[in-house]
């Protein structure tokens, strides 16, 4: 698998599954398509961090679930076009 890093706007954050199987999901989207976000660890900090309707930039390893691409546990940037600084975790 190749690591990609990918510029866009992030839609639908959403905690899914239950107990013992929750996973965060969201998509951020660009000019190609939609790409799937996923964490299984740390939840609650990373959903704090995200914000729908904000744009990110994300870095990981590139797989595909059900047809689509998909980075687990990405690395995140908040892009801050205002005073151009970038937050990250």
């Amino acid at each position: 698998m190749d690591y990609a890093q990918v510029s866009g706007l992030l839609l639908h954050v959403e905690l899914v599954g239950g107990k013992g199987t929750r996973r965060l999901t969201a998509q951020l989207k660009d000019s190609s398509g939609l790409l799937e976000l996923t964490w299984f660890q740390g939840l609650n900090w990373v959903q704090k961090f995200l914000q729908e309707g904000k744009r990110y930039t994300a870095f990981g390893r590139v797989g595909f679930y059900l047809g689509g691409p998909q980075i687990i546990h990405p690395e995140m940037e908040l892009q801050n076009n205002a005073d151009l600084s970038v937050k990250s975790f």
